[in-house]
């Protein structure tokens, strides 16, 4: 029985950063983990040697994390199909290595969900930190996201895992356009046949939840065959979360089990899709307090005659009624989004879209205060939930500084400080040490040329000096302060200690 279960362990690999993965003409260095799935690592990289004398070009590298896994068989059999869609990447370059298989593709920017947290503005509302999307941008990136979908579709593939995480945003700052593409096709499936007809609904599987929780359909959650009309329905609850700054099954949902968790989402999904559209964005807490956009304050009373969600509710009401082997009014959907952008959209002649003027609506990039703002709380915001700076506290932003440096902020500061801090017991016999051999200057002078001479036989004398110039004169003091000089005069009492043993 164990050797049976030996059998069928498989050890996970991992690839390291600065290992190099070569493959044919093809050789890449591994930078950093860009996210981490059950079967996969996708790594950033950068290209050393290639065919077409690419160096230092970055790519995305897919890597199994079980050897003879197979799991990425299905990505790239539909990369190969979407190729010419121009709403994936493409491959470059795949092979095995350590046993594993591998995709290299091109890099499509950040996924939407690291996007929205990194350069969209906190805002305190419904008493959470939520970061809430311009609602002309919401149409213009889900123009672009339904764009990809019916692309996909129309190849006969559905994707079965629509989420944030699964868009990729790829913004070129120079020209401030940006272009969206949808990537991981580990759970997709064709579902058409090759004379084009539907392939017909499966029995629900009890054993399979395909999705992610808070994306899926309420299709999903019934274990349901899914079809085109549930990446719809996924889309819905993105472009939500992406106007309002959250779900509402995220905002009242104390379970932690798992499968709770899941049972918990699955009611409220469904009895949302059966009120009213403007309770998706009511509070957890059932009162007159809503979650909507604050970029328009376009609301009244429950929010029912809201102008800025109509085009939302057009795509909730569609997805929820369409049948299983319907296919969805692409067309119809995508212009009221284009309608509804604000000309943040640029079509090209073959009708693919990049959204334009993108940094209006961002944060800085490495944007310092948007992490502390949602710490702040609702005290540091003003009557209408927009966070306050730090001149609302008083003073300039040099006094700020000067508030965390007295306040013993920074982790540059901090670390400083404790390199330059002597523990009471330490500083005794440093002082000792130091004073005696500041008193005897020749017994010093004595010890270290017995200290050459006993090195003599393993390095030459220059080699030696170097070495003693270079730590003692050079990288010691680097260290600045206390440390430093407490650090060399260890150094130089272990050095003495061991030549009162020769």
């Amino acid at each position: 029985m164990a050797s049976h279960h030996r059998s069928r362990y498989r050890e996970e690999q991992r690839l390291r950063e600065g290992e190099h993965v070569k493959q044919g003409q093809w050789e890449l260095r591994i930078n950093k983990t860009l996210g981490e799935g059950n079967f996969a690592i996708v790594y950033d990289c950068v290209s050393v040697r290639d065919p077409l004398a690419r160096q230092g070009t970055r790519f995305a590298l897919k890597f199994e994390k079980f050897e003879g896994g197979g799991e990425l068989k299905k990505d790239e059999a539909l990369l190969s199909a979407l190729r010419e869609t121009g709403v994936v990447p493409k491959i470059v370059c795949q092979g095995t290595h350590r046993g594993n298989s591998f995709i290299v593709m091109t890099k499509g920017g950040m996924n939407l969900h690291d996007f929205r947290d990194k350069r969209i503005k906190r805002e305190y509302i419904c008493d959470k930190a939520l970061h809430q999307v311009d609602v002309k941008l919401v149409y213009a990136l889900g123009y672009c996201m339904l764009w990809a979908l019916k692309k996909m579709h129309a190849c006969g593939y559905v994707h079965r895992d629509v989420k944030l995480a699964n868009f990729l945003l790829d913004h070129d700052e120079a020209s401030d356009t940006a272009r969206v593409s949808l990537i991981d096709f580990g759970l997709s499936k064709l579902y058409r046949r090759e004379d084009g007809t539907h392939v017909e609904e499966r029995p629900p599987d009890l054993s399979k939840f395909r999705g992610t929780t808070s994306f899926a359909s309420p299709n999903a959650h019934d274990f349901k065959d899914l079809s085109r009309r549930d990446d719809l329905w996924s889309l819905v609850y993105i472009l939500i979360e992406l106007y309002s700054g959250t779900l509402p099954w995220r905002l009242g949902n104390k379970a932690e089990d798992r499968s709770k968790v899941k049972e918990e989402t699955r009611k409220l999904k469904v009895k949302l899709a059966a009120s009213e559209f403007y309770q998706y964005f009511q509070s957890a807490d059932g009162s007159d307090k809503y979650c909507f956009n604050f970029s328009q304050n376009a609301g009244v009373a429950k929010g029912k005659s809201r102008l800025d969600i109509i085009q939302l509710k057009r795509l909730h009401d569609m997805a929820r009624d369409l049948k299983y082997d319907e296919e969805p009014k692409y067309d119809e959907l995508l212009n009221r989004f284009k309608g509804e952008c604000g000309g943040l959209l640029k079509l090209d002649r073959f009708g693919e879209p990049t959204v334009v003027n993108l940094s209006a609506f961002l944060l800085p990039k490495h944007h310092g205060h948007n992490r502390r703002e949602a710490h702040q709380g609702p005290s540091s915001t003003s009557a209408h939930g927009v966070g306050l700076t730090n001149h609302s506290r008083g003073g300039t932003s040099e006094q700020a500084q000067k508030r965390g440096r007295d306040q013993g902020g920074g982790a540059a500061h901090q670390k400083r400080r404790r390199l330059e801090e002597v523990s009471p017991a330490a500083k005794p016999a440093n002082d000792e040490i130091e004073e005696r051999l500041r008193q005897q200057p020749t017994v010093f002078k004595r010890r270290v040329e017995l200290m050459q001479t006993c090195i003599s036989d393993c390095v030459t004398e220059d080699m030696f000096n170097m070495f003693m110039h270079s730590y003692l004169k050079e990288q010691i003091p680097k260290r600045g302060g206390k440390y430093a000089r407490n650090l060399l005069v260890n150094f130089l009492a272990t050095w003495c200690d061991a030549m009162d043993k020769l």
